[in-house]
């Protein structure tokens, strides 16, 4: 009888209550949250170093990411193009 119930639990509960969550949606772009270094407790100088160290060692793929994914993944068995490429923009240090 024991063994019943769980199997009850397991298989109609709890996917129930997996379902019952809230999806998380961040919006749209533009519309987030935006906090200073300070306000966060952050050192802004480190901040600041941290940003030009991203950008100076930037990645050595081409910004095409057509040309990149041909000389990367679009070397492997079926790997043609499935759809447009962007090209990747500036460095934005994050």
């Amino acid at each position: 009888m024991k063994l019943r119930r769980l199997l009850f639990l397991i298989l109609f509960v709890l996917p129930v209550s997996v379902l019952a969550q809230d999806v998380y949606y961040p919006g749209n772009w533009g519309n987030w949250e935006k906090r200073s270094p300070e306000e966060l407790g952050l050192n802004a100088d480190k901040v600041e170093e941290a940003i030009q160290f991203a950008q100076e060692n930037e990645s050595d793929n081409p910004r095409s990411m057509e040309e990149n994914h041909y000389g990367t993944f679009g070397r492997e068995p079926l790997g043609d193009a499935i759809g447009p490429f962007k090209d990747r923009g500036d460095q934005t240090g994050i």
